[in-house]
């Protein structure tokens, strides 16, 4: 068995992470397990600059190859370049990307540019946690020569060997999971359902979306129209703008993808021209051709949501006689929306499709579709992303009598059904997301 770490301490990280352990999986390894992943103070030479002085995120995947040593090194130096864009000159510089054999079968390995197993790996305790962490399939052993290995050179269980060798506290700082991408929700309004008013200041939003991504958001999701059931006031797309641009000025370096959650086309012109949008989310699923190209041409993504009405209605959802269920329809819907994309001039991964948890739909609809949501393969085998925005709903009502900024357990727990299924989910609480998911991975 190979054991690979992965490192980064620059830019978006969880997403260099996702791109490099992808690539990996794809390209070098078979029968591929990856770690969780854990956040540590940056390694420092002595007299390093201070703006070296990062917190890396850290994983380790574990598989089978059948390329050398040597070869394998050179794949993923590759990666590194095709992630990060250049080779890093400097030794201990902040990385984008950091890639290094950690073991490879029971090799040992002496040379220039290449140590297996790794000449670090028992001076880097996080390292050996995250192999302490694999499951039995893949446990590795360590060769040792310390003392609290039961004998001198032994090769040890990981776990054994971590057991009696690291001390837990202060070992890592922070914990995160690469289950499933996650989409932070910024709501910018003063009705939002769930947490109206949490950003009622620019500087609060900002804030807020800082914070989301430190705790593990790939994606910042903003909106400033209030969706939610009944009673909302539609303020139209000046006063969207008002609500937004501030925060968007606020958050042009920010390391995370930016979605803006908006339907009115002359809001989404402006903005495409003024700031760095990666994606559109339409909750409408309807905006006009013309837009769309417009969309497309400027390199964007587009999220389309499958509703009936916004806001949505409990008189107007999806006829529960449908032959197949509601999923029967969304399947139909998808494929519809994957062709009229195309057509327009989007790439099928540049389409992320939403079935509209909530949206045109009753409780008993929902809570199918949440089941039944890997039924929607069909869809991703076009090549599409499947996005899930099931985050406090109010259709989590009929099975739970939490107010909605309370139902963060229910949608967690949906969340880990859906990490496996879907491509994205967009979520309120992100930090205790990875909590849940990293408990969920750990325990399967």
């Amino acid at each position: 068995m190979i054991y690979i770490s992965l490192g980064s301490n620059m830019g978006n990280r969880l997403s260099a992470l996702r791109d490099a352990a992808r690539l990996i999986k794809t390209n070098i390894l078979t029968h591929s397990y990856e770690s969780i992943v854990i956040e540590t103070k940056a390694l420092l030479k002595e007299g390093a600059p201070a703006s070296w002085n990062k917190p890396y995120l850290n994983m380790v995947i574990a598989g089978k190859s059948d390329l050398s040593p040597v070869k394998l090194l050179e794949a993923l130096k590759n990666i590194e370049e095709k992630i990060a864009g250049s080779r890093y000159k400097e030794r201990w510089s902040p990385r984008v990307i950091d890639l290094d054999i950690l073991i490879y079968n029971d090799q040992t390995i002496q040379a220039p540019g290449l140590n297996i197993p790794h000449a670090e790996l028992l001076n880097r305790d996080f390292l050996l946690h995250l192999l302490a962490l694999m499951p039995e399939e893949y446990m590795p052993l360590i060769q040792t020569n310390s003392s609290t290995a039961p004998s001198d050179g032994a090769m040890v269980r990981a776990d054994e060997y971590a057991h009696g060798a690291l001390e837990y506290a202060g070992l890592f700082d922070k914990s995160f999971s690469l289950a499933v991408p996650i989409a932070g929700i910024l709501n910018v309004t003063p009705d939002s359902f769930s947490d109206g008013g949490k950003n009622s200041s620019p500087e609060m939003a900002i804030e807020n979306a800082k914070q989301m991504v430190l705790d593990g958001a790939e994606i910042i999701d903003i909106g400033a129209q209030s969706t939610r059931p009944g009673g909302i006031e539609i303020i139209g797309a000046e006063k969207e703008y008002e609500r937004l641009a501030p925060v968007l000025d606020g958050l042009k370096d920010l390391d995370a993808k930016i979605s803006i959650d908006t339907y009115h086309p002359a809001l989404i012109r402006r903005l495409l021209k003024e700031y760095k949008i990666d994606w559109i989310n339409d909750v409408t699923g309807n905006l006009e051709d013309d837009i769309l190209q417009e969309i497309s041409a400027a390199g964007c993504k587009i999220l389309t949501m499958h509703s009936l009405s916004v806001p949505p209605s409990p008189a107007n959802i999806l006829p529960h006689a449908q032959e197949g269920g509601a999923i029967s329809l969304l399947k139909e819907w998808g494929r519809g929306a994957f062709e009229r994309m195309q057509r327009l001039g989007f790439s099928a991964e540049d389409i992320i499709l939403d079935p509209g948890i909530g949206f045109g739909k009753s409780i008993y609809q929902n809570l199918a579709l949440i089941r039944q949501m890997q039924e929607l393969q069909e869809l991703q085998e076009l090549g599409v992303s499947i996005l899930v925005g099931h985050s406090r709903k109010s259709f989590i009502f009929g099975l739970s009598t939490a107010p909605a900024k309370e139902r963060d357990i229910e949608t967690m727990v949906m969340s880990g059904n859906l990490a496996s299924k879907v491509d994205f989910i967009r979520v309120h609480n992100v930090y205790d997301h990875h909590r849940a998911l990293i408990a969920n991975q750990l325990s399967l």
